[in-house]
């Protein structure tokens, strides 16, 4: 039986904990269990965003009985939206959602409306406070709402009106402090209000340190609660009063759905994890629970300073690589003993040739022919094992070619069965080297944690910074790049423009004639806003490809706006121009057959015969203006 599970923040306390019992729980129930998972996204980092979800594309979800999604570690630059509207198109087994409700799917959820009310009901009763503000999460998620429903019912039960002014929409993050504070003071001239309960323990803590830089004294002045009881929260000075949801328990009962569900049986769509409740010093009970947490602030502590040295190391030794190998090697020395029992690194390999990926499909995937409109995108699928490290840390160096939705060659594939299995991405800002397959120890402080997630940012700077030096070597590849468009990989206008010359010099010296093809895609919009981005890039390509297809021998192409393509053709046959009509609508329509997505993938033409190239921009002009009148025509047909 085979799971997969989505994941994001991996080396937070729910992630750590969470894949920590299902390791256990999953070989005792025979579950091979593939945890795709990032370590979080950046603030204000688009580029690293896209290159960390990456990973959310990995996974063939054919191959799964279940998928879970642990959605709420998601939470920036809609991760979890881009997720999930992947897994509507695609997943045909059951989804369930940890911790946050996917609508439509099966839940297994915290009892937040119950928790948050008695939390409220702490502060009205045994504190005999009234004046008691709230700070939302994210009000998109259900989560949020149904934390705010519990302090509104406690409210309304000992007849306090809320007011607007004693709400606060957060978003679950760090970074709200600040804003949070003075929106209360503001609203109260400068006071503050008895309490402020937030719907998480990050918002909570970052309150915290904003009261106490202005001075304020926690309980005294006033009091605070949080959601989730993270360690920092237990450490926190005074602690953090908080809800606690016993993270084990909420690892087993979601395996054991995801296993009934892989088994085709019948579950309730919603389930709930009990929580418990720790009132602590930041509401004014159990002022000195600090000895309680010695320990563990102790071992955090080591941590952190064992982190930050490993950081300083592993900066200065990958930045002496020069060598794809070497880098592999120094990744090596930083995963020796650091609780990993076999791991596997997986990178993209640049000069797969049409004739290995066809070796490749030929054996191992009959039911899908290597069609010619196919094979940007297969070679997209293609990746090469480079480094297996076994449990006896014997090094096997790898040159495997492979289908990534595989995870891992058919040689080792057998080594996941009934083991939990972490796939991490390799990758610089939004450019995606490959990933890594992890399989943890049985110690049980064998968890992911930063330590990971350095290496694995480490790696894929370290292999961006050799892949373009390899690149700047060679003359031929910098103008390569310069003069090609690099989503489509057909000429940009700098390509057009000196192809165009050399090519029209040749032409003129042979006595052939020159035609000029304006195109452009229709629907790309359409495309964009029904599928996404990502089927709007696969459908420029596939119309690029078509386009180059269509074209003969010393004809070529080029991408010179977002949808507008152009192409110069060679007369050297009276009916050169409608045959290229003819042969670039039937790669179109190859092409389109092989789109996954419901659309229809076509582009309008227009076409001129040039007499003087030294006026080649009125030409093109008169080339568009042609093309928008084929534009016209098909939309007057359709209405």
């Amino acid at each position: 039986m085979k799971i997969a599970f989505f994941i994001s923040d991996l080396h937070q306390m729910f992630g750590k904990q969470l894949i920590k019992t299902m390791e256990k729980y999953a070989m005792e129930r025979k579950v091979e269990l593939h945890v795709f998972a990032s370590f979080g996204l950046q603030d204000n980092n688009l580029l690293h965003a896209e290159g960390e979800k990456s990973i959310l594309y990995l996974a063939n979800t054919d191959q799964y009985q279940c998928i879970m999604v642990a959605g709420d570690t998601m939470a920036r630059y809609d991760m979890h939206d881009e997720l999930m509207e992947h897994l509507k198109r695609n997943a045909k087994c059951p989804v369930l959602g940890i911790r946050y409700e996917e609508p439509g799917y099966y839940n297994l959820l915290v009892k937040n409306h119950s928790s948050m009310y008695q939390i409220t009901r702490h502060f009205l009763d045994v504190h005999k406070m009234k004046d008691i503000c709230f700070v939302t999460g994210r009000m998109q998620a259900q989560d949020a709402q149904e934390r705010l429903e519990g302090y509104m019912v406690a409210m309304k039960e000992s007849q306090i009106p809320v007011k607007e002014s004693m709400i606060f929409e957060g978003d679950y993050w760090r970074n709200k402090g600040p804003q949070i504070v003075e929106y209360f003071m503001k609203c109260r001239n400068g006071n503050l209000p008895e309490a402020i309960i937030c719907s998480n323990d990050y918002m909570a803590l970052s309150v915290g340190d904003e009261l106490i830089k202005r001075g304020f004294r926690i309980p005294e002045d006033i009091s605070i609660s949080g959601f989730d009881d993270l360690e920092e929260s237990q450490m926190y000075i005074p602690s953090l009063t908080s809800v606690k949801v016993p993270f084990d328990k909420m690892a087993i009962a979601a395996l054991d759905m995801a296993i009934s569900l892989a088994n085709g049986k019948e579950i309730p769509k919603r389930q709930w994890c009990e929580s418990e409740l720790h009132f602590r010093g930041s509401c004014g009970c159990n002022m000195h629970p600090v000895e309680f947490n010695k320990d563990i602030y102790h071992r955090q502590m080591l941590s952190m300073r064992n982190i930050a040295k490993q950081a300083i190391y592993m900066q200065s030794d990958f930045n002496r690589v020069s060598t794809e190998e070497e880098c592999l090697d120094c990744a090596m020395g930083f995963l020796k003993d650091a609780g990993v029992d076999s791991y596997y690194v997986c990178l993209k390999n640049q000069n797969v040739s049409e004739e290995e990926m066809e070796k490749y499909f030929k054996r191992y995937d009959k039911n899908i022919p290597l069609e010619r409109a196919e094979a940007s995108s297969k070679k997209e699928r293609m990746i090469t094992l480079r480094l297996y490290v076994d449990k006896a840390q014997c090094v096997k160096k790898e040159d495997i070619v492979f289908d990534k939705q595989e995870i891992l060659p058919r040689k080792y594939i057998k080594n996941l069965e009934n083991k939990v299995s972490i796939i991490t991405p390799i990758h610089s800002l939004n450019e995606t080297y490959g990933y890594i397959v992890f399989q943890m120890s049985d110690d049980p402080d064998a968890i992911p944690n930063e330590r990971f997630e350095l290496l694995c940012l480490y790696l894929g700077d370290t292999l961006r910074r050799i892949y373009m030096h390899q690149n700047l070597l060679s003359v031929r590849d910098a103008m390569y790049l310069y003069l090609r468009d690099p989503l489509t990989d057909v000429y940009n206008r700098r390509g057009f423009e000196q192809n165009f010359v050399e090519t029209s010099n040749w032409a003129k010296h042979e006595g052939i004639g020159i035609a000029i093809a304006s195109l452009d895609m229709d629907g790309l919009k359409e495309i964009n806003d029904s599928f996404g981005h990502k089927a709007g890039d696969n459908a420029l390509c596939r119309t690029a490809n078509a386009l180059e297809h269509s074209l003969q021998g010393k004809e070529f192409c080029a991408r010179i706006g977002g949808d507008e393509f152009v192409a110069i053709l060679l007369l050297n046959s009276p009916d050169r121009i409608e045959r290229f009509k003819e042969e670039f609508e039937r790669e179109l329509k190859l092409a389109e057959a092989q789109i996954k997505e419901a659309y229809t993938l076509q582009a309008s033409i227009g076409i001129v015969e040039v007499e003087n190239f030294a006026i080649i921009s009125e030409y093109l002009h008169e080339a568009d203006i042609k093309m928008y009148e084929n534009k016209k025509r098909k939309k007057q047909i359709k209405s």
